[in-house]
């Protein structure tokens, strides 16, 4: 038999979704697949290029180039979808599996283009849909009104990475509900746990005898980083003499460097970038900070939990998946910088403080560890992309092979 040809499809080729395919594609090679991508040469926006279509290249993984946007437009949109239609019928591909709203959207645009007799199978991963991040009600409804429409016409499967995420495609009727499947979000724990010594603050310039409050990911809107320095600088009015890393990069960069120097906090607060060594800086942190406004099953809140931080996090979709509040982590409304402080403050002020902080941090990463491990969701998904291949449900709790005698 030949091995399962699958197309990922990505448009978010940094950050969490990056890393997600990135890994997903090397696993699944490893198992025996023939997995292509098909990516942007550069993200459209302003993250720079993090060569993934390199990595790939060095992995044995081949990856066509085709150039997305990341907001509609109707012209390029539709150059990228015949794009991806032609690819789907040269290749030959058994799946394809969209990832991301933007790509998810494009994959399943392209299946619709190619004669419903040589379709393959489509996989949405939306990995946090983007209605969620819609600023105004006409653009939620929009936004809404798209993932329903290709989600009855152009959708196979959904692969939600989170409980919360499938409850809200169930009440938003995104696609019925046996085109649902569960597999959640993991990560690697063999590269976390690093030792938590001053020596790890000083390696990243870091003043070794202050504590170390910090965020790591994308600088945009929907991680809410503007958050965290309002709530730097109440806890730095209240006393607290800190230190607060933001690391990443985004759209926000600038501004949030104008945000620094406006509040005062230039001698407390660092931007230095992207980095490399998220595990290095997580073993420089007293407390993780992710004060989004919605998520998926957030990466670096995983990975956090992993290296033993103390976390505060939103209570919002995907946050709440993995923290219970109060026993791993504590959660906080979201746009809230009032909370945040409090929050943080009750986790800084000794010796009640370094207590929760320790206990919060043990619980976590217990908690880390027994998460499913990334051969499990591996595994979960090659069933997923054979399940539809033989005509049968995306849910294993749809099989009516499961409900046989």
């Amino acid at each position: 038999m030949n091995p399962l040809r699958v197309l990922q499809v990505v448009e978010a080729i940094t950050a969490g979704v990056g890393q997600h395919v990135l890994d997903l594609s090397l696993r699944l090679q490893r198992a025996g697949l023939h997995v292509l991508v098909a990516c942007p040469g550069v993200r459209d926006g302003a993250w720079k290029d993090t060569a993934f279509v390199d990595r790939l290249g060095a992995a044995g993984i081949p990856a066509t180039v085709v150039p997305m946007r990341r907001r509609i437009h109707p012209l390029a949109d539709l150059r990228a979808a015949s794009r991806l239609a032609k690819l789907i019928q040269r290749e030959r591909v058994d799946v394809i599996h969209g990832h991301s709203s933007k790509a998810g959207a494009l994959a399943r645009l392209a299946a619709l283009r190619v004669r419903s007799s040589e379709r393959p199978p489509v996989v949405y991963t939306p990995n946090a849909f983007a209605f969620l991040g819609a600023r105004r009600p006409a653009t939620r409804w929009l936004y809404l009104a798209v993932e329903r429409w290709l989600g009855r016409r152009a959708t196979d499967a959904v692969i939600c990475v989170s409980k919360s995420e499938m409850t809200l495609a169930q009440r938003h009727a995104i696609v019925p509900p046996e085109r649902l499947a569960l597999i959640e979000n993991t990560v690697d724990l063999s590269r976390f746990g690093l030792d938590r010594s001053p020596a790890a603050k000083s390696n990243l310039g870091l003043d070794s005898t202050r504590p170390v409050i910090g965020a790591i990911g994308r600088l945009a809107p929907q991680k809410g980083p503007a958050y965290l320095l309002r709530a730097a600088r109440l806890l730095i009015d209240g006393g607290l003499d800190a230190q607060f890393l933001l690391v990443g990069e985004g759209e926000l960069e600038g501004e949030l460097l104008q945000m620094v120097t406006d509040l005062g906090l230039d001698d407390h607060v660092s931007l230095p970038g992207f980095s490399n060594d998220i595990p290095q800086v997580l073993a420089a942190l007293d407390v993780f900070v992710l004060p989004s406004l919605y998520e998926g099953l957030p990466y670096t809140l995983m990975e956090a939990m992993a290296a033993g931080c103390a976390v505060v996090a939103t209570n919002v979709m995907g946050n709440r998946d993995l923290i219970e509040d109060g026993e791993t982590g504590l959660l906080v409304p979201p746009a809230d910088a009032n909370a945040l402080a409090r929050a943080l403050a009750s986790l800084m002020a000794p010796p009640g403080g370094d207590e929760m902080r320790k206990r919060l941090a043990q619980r976590a990463q217990c908690a880390a560890r027994a998460r499913p491990t990334p051969e499990q969701t591996t595994r979960q998904t090659i069933e997923l992309y054979l399940r539809l291949v033989e005509g049968q449900p995306a849910s294993l709790a749809a099989d009516p092979r499961l409900n046989a005698g």
